[in-house]
């Protein structure tokens, strides 16, 4: 299912009212790019993005409710951002990032339900600033560190629309589970200060 929020702009829930392990995802239908920012949505969600065809998996972040369901789409090019590619590709790196591997969690068979999900080929990492056209649709990337490093809103200027991914302010988080490396700043993994000022960016920009 796909509801089009904006000309040529579909917003696809996620499973399970999108909580976890799902998400809500943004396609977009540019006249010469179709973009999928985000493939959580579950398996049953999906099927209208494929029918539809997707040329670029953007990904917002590296956490697995956010690409769940890319398994499907082995063929589409993935980008990210700079900072986040290791955490998507790298499994051991990922849990030792996330706090896991001093929890005292089994880690053996975690996440077997999202199989595939770190056999991901970074092909294009964004920066903060970048302008993607994709035909009559431009789409800029806005780099929000704090829930991850390499965390990235996304902007579409024609239409006054912010994609702010997991900065948000539902109960559940978005601050959760980061702590084992703030510490050691490692790539400055969780970082509350980061996360409070991107708040203030994201609503200048709605503002505007």
């Amino acid at each position: 299912m796909m509801f089009e929020i904006a000309p040529h702009i579909y917003l696809i829930p996620g499973q399970n009212k999108s909580r976890f392990p799902y998400c809500a995802c943004l396609y977009i239908k540019g006249r010469d790019q179709r973009v999928l920012i985000d493939a959580g949505m579950g398996e049953e969600n999906m099927a209208p993005a494929m029918a539809a065809g997707v040329d670029v998996l953007i990904l917002s972040h590296c956490h697995i409710d956010h690409r769940l369901t890319r398994r499907l789409i082995p063929e589409v090019p993935v980008w990210c951002h700079e900072k986040e590619d290791i955490y998507l590709q790298d499994r051991e790196f990922f849990f030792t990032a996330m706090g896991l591997k001093r929890s005292g969690l089994d880690l053996a068979g975690l996440f077997d339900f999202a199989k595939g999900s770190f056999e991901i080929e970074i092909v294009h990492r964004l920066a903060d600033g970048d302008q993607i056209d994709l035909g009559g649709i431009t789409l800029q990337t806005i780099h929000t560190p704090g829930h991850t490093p390499g965390h990235m809103a996304f902007y579409i200027p024609e239409h006054n629309l912010l994609f702010s991914g997991d900065i948000d302010l539902t109960s559940f988080g978005p601050f959760y589970l980061h702590f084992a490396l703030v510490k050691r700043n490692f790539r400055n993994y969780a970082s509350y200060a980061n996360y409070c000022s991107n708040l203030l960016i994201l609503q200048r920009i709605k503002k505007s």
